[in-house]
């Protein structure tokens, strides 16, 4: 709905700004999870975590470093302003949907293109389903591409939560749900990956950590797959059919 040329350069931003902030917070979940982990364990197996663990912290050290400097820096400030007045002005960098004579009118309000979008979110979700039909758990790779499909459905619902009447409140509660468990299991993942990046994967320390992950893994797969039927089940595709009629 925006004139590409018209947003090229806030979406830079946004982006830089989301890599920037997602490198510390990867490293604060990593950290924390090791550090709960160490608690639990021997002496042994505490010194080896405590190693990682200020590899780590050093890491994060040098991302937030980089991420206050680029928020402290002119460009920032100068994003934001300028973002802030783009988001304010109606109409600024907005296509111009205006029908010619003759011509029949493209979608662009809300009420018009809003049903589609949120159903189309919905099928994407609603095709992981197939994927839970067999006798193997989707890989963690493959649950992580749900995880965002379902973040994409959120946005879509409470972008126009005022919109849809009572009915929507207890699906996006179910929706967040899902998409706690399947940030959970991400976590898990991404923890267990940097810790065998850091450290050598025969090390029983290491293999010990990485079968604690595993075992997180594997549980909130199995909640994932209880939560995403439940999501996807008939009263909720009630709930969503009778949402969108009010738009």
């Amino acid at each position: 709905f925006f004139r590409p040329k018209a947003i090229r350069r806030y979406l830079r931003a946004l982006r830089r700004t989301a890599r920037l902030l997602g490198a510390v917070r990867d490293l604060d979940v990593a950290i924390a999870r090791l550090e709960q982990f160490g608690g639990k364990k021997k002496r042994a197996a505490a010194e080896q975590a405590a190693a990682t663990l200020e590899t780590w912290r050093a890491q994060r050290c040098a991302a937030h470093a980089a991420l206050v400097a680029w928020l402290d820096s002119r460009h920032y400030a100068r994003f934001v302003l300028r973002f802030a007045e783009f988001s304010a002005t109606p109409g600024a960098g907005a296509r111009d949907y205006t029908p010619k004579p003759g011509e029949q009118p493209i979608p662009h309000q809300v009420r018009h293109v809003a049903p589609s979008m949120i159903l189309n979110r919905f099928e994407n979700v609603r095709s992981f389903e197939t994927l839970f039909e067999g006798e193997t758990v989707p890989p963690v790779e493959v649950l992580h591409l749900l995880r965002i499909e379902c973040k994409y459905l959120r946005y879509n619902l409470e972008f126009v939560e005022s919109l849809l009447g009572p009915q929507v409140g207890e699906l996006l509660g179910e929706l967040r749900t899902l998409q706690a468990d399947l940030g959970d299991l991400n976590d898990a993942a991404v923890s267990k990956r940097m810790m065998n990046e850091a450290q050598d994967g025969a090390d029983p320390g290491v293999s010990r950590y990485e079968r604690a992950q595993d075992r997180i893994i594997h549980k909130l797969s199995s909640k994932a797959e209880k939560h995403l039927r439940t999501f996807t089940g008939y009263r909720n595709r009630r709930r969503l059919a009778l949402a969108i009629a009010r738009i």
